[in-house]
């Protein structure tokens, strides 16, 4: 069976939801065994150009992420897929207090000044790898700081301010 579930990667510094990366990275693992790097990234992008378009232009790094996402894939399957240095991560399935803690972490962010990124992950399967038993749940840096509430906006600028640069909760 294909899967349509959407996996964020950097692509070139930027995060790209690829369909179906996940089930071709298992099928890859389970039916090729052992291939080379080259072999893996080959396989992957002719796999994963079928279903994602892929600009002309970002070619190469597209296939240079695919293998390094196979190589995390195959090291570690169950390892949650990697953080940026300024990632905030939201797992949640997309309801209304998820949308609510998105707002906030926003918020709080652009009050602080906090140069980072948001990623919402929404994909159940995602979620449980961070072994979280409850939504929405926050991650920041690569640290489960928040599961199953919304924190108060003073205990959000805890958790944010080491992101920026000089930023100091109030």
């Amino acid at each position: 069976m294909e899967s349509n579930e959407v996996t964020q990667i950097r692509v070139g510094g930027n995060l790209i939801g690829i369909v179906g990366l996940r089930s071709e990275l298992e099928r890859l693992v389970r039916e090729k065994g052992t291939v080379t790097d080259e072999e893996a990234a080959d396989i992957l992008f002719e796999s994963i150009s079928r279903k994602n378009y892929i600009p002309e232009s970002s070619k190469e790094a597209y296939r240079k992420a695919l293998l390094e996402e196979y190589r995390r894939f195959r090291d570690n399957p169950d390892q949650p897929p990697p953080y940026g240095e300024n990632e905030v991560i939201l797992l949640g399935p997309g309801c209304a207090r998820c949308d609510q803690l998105e707002r906030e972490v926003r918020e709080v962010m652009a009050e602080l000044g906090i140069p980072g990124e948001l990623r919402l992950v929404r994909d159940p399967l995602e979620i449980g790898r961070w072994g979280v038993m409850g939504t929405p749940a926050l991650v920041v840096r690569g640290r489960v700081v928040s599961v199953g509430n919304i924190p108060a906006r003073e205990q959000l600028k805890s958790f944010l301010a080491d992101l920026g640069d000089g930023c100091e909760t109030p």
